[in-house]
């Protein structure tokens, strides 16, 4: 039987508390070297579906480009013809020039603004109250619709080159009224104006309203 050790209170100082022996901690594994292995999978994955998509979107806007350029090929071809029959659609027509009879003969008709006309029997005539050059006329309308007219459609230019109106005489004549003709209708009488019997070359003119082009018949009296 072994002897009991006396315990020596000399052994630690009185007045110092008893401390254990440090606890020796674990050492915390690194977790680095794990996260660049998932970002390098991350970055290596990502590279390889990303090349697919920038391929797959390339194709596509490749595709799209080709339609578009396709449809402007083709669509110029039929805007000019539409373009060109819109034009001809808008351009006015330019009705031709009616035709202006020249300088007439006494005796021969005329057609102006829908009446026929027709001047003859040029001559000098004078009664008591005065000298006249007087012409007898004819009026046809051949137009759809009535037509005015009256003696104050015509004038006389005289061989001196004054234009003179027609006037009112006390000759025995059937004078040319003022009224309407309708479609088809006739009518005649004389026109007269203020003469001195010079000889010469006279023209009686036709205007057929007071902003009528005139059309004249030449006569030597």
């Amino acid at each position: 039987m072994s002897t009991p050790q006396n315990f020596d209170q000399n052994q630690f100082p009185q007045g110092q508390p008893y401390q254990a022996p440090p606890v020796e901690q674990p050492k915390k594994k690194k977790k680095w070297p794990w996260i660049v292995g998932i970002v390098a999978a991350l970055v290596v994955f990502g590279a390889a579906t990303g090349g697919d998509s920038d391929d797959a979107t390339t194709d596509t806007v490749e595709a799209a480009d080709t339609v578009e350029a396709v449809e402007a090929a083709e669509a110029p071809a039929a805007e000019p013809v539409a373009a060109e029959a819109e034009a001809e659609a808008e351009a006015p027509v330019e009705e031709a020039p009616a035709e202006q009879p020249g300088d007439l003969q006494i005796g021969e008709t005329t057609e102006l603004g829908g009446m026929q006309v027709t001047v003859s029997n040029a001559r000098f005539a004078s009664d008591y109250f005065g000298t006249y050059v007087c012409v007898d006329v004819d009026l046809t309308n051949v137009a759809d619709s009535k037509k005015h007219f009256s003696q104050f459609d015509f004038e006389l230019e005289k061989p001196n080159g004054v234009v003179a109106d027609t006037t009112f005489t006390g000759l025995d004549i059937r004078n040319l009224e003022t009224a309407e003709l309708n479609p088809g209708g006739n009518t005649n009488g004389t026109v007269c104006f203020d003469g001195d019997n010079t000889p010469g070359e006279y023209k009686a003119l036709y205007k057929g309203g007071f902003f009528g082009t005139p059309v004249s018949w030449s006569v030597t009296l």
